[in-house]
């Protein structure tokens, strides 16, 4: 009569654990996309391009920490947005779901349970002043400074 009860809750239980590390899964995964999303905005001239350089990294980096069929999952969809507000943050958010399978909960007619997660992130683009110095302190290295400073001013977007 006891195995009636104890096996019931260790299939929950079973199940359950499943769940967990697949929303753990894809919750990890949504935000790896939607970090490497924004970091790629630097990328392109303008918001368009930028916004493509930021949705095909975003879903890049979703699609190599979840792949599909991972851990049994099916129906896998991923979304990507890219906005822009008044201040010049862009912001890039993932939204991702998944039906992750059940296997002992199938007995009471539920064949998979439907996980969604979504991460988002932004930036803001940076106003810089670069100040030199060109006192005649300065007279020998002058040079040295000039090519130092256009070397790290080329290392950012226009």
């Amino acid at each position: 009569m006891a195995a009636a009860v104890i096996l019931p809750v260790i299939g929950l239980a079973i199940d359950a654990s499943l769940l967990y590390a697949v929303k753990a899964k894809l919750q990890a995964a949504v935000d790896a996309g939607a970090l490497a999303g924004a970091r790629s905005l630097n990328r392109g001239m303008d918001l368009a391009s930028q916004t493509e350089s930021a949705r095909t990294t975003a879903l890049n980096f979703f699609n190599a920490n979840f792949p599909p069929s991972h851990l049994g999952t099916a129906n896998r969809t991923a979304a990507v947005a890219v906005a822009e507000s008044s201040y010049r943050t862009r912001t890039v958010r993932l939204d991702a779901a998944v039906d992750a399978p059940a296997y002992f909960m199938r007995l009471v007619g539920h064949n998979s349970t439907h996980l969604a997660a979504y991460g988002e992130s932004s930036r803001r683009d940076v106003n810089m002043v670069l100040v030199l110095d060109r006192s005649s302190s300065m007279s020998g290295a002058m040079g040295a400074m000039r090519s130092a400073a256009r070397a790290f001013v080329d290392k950012f977007s226009e």
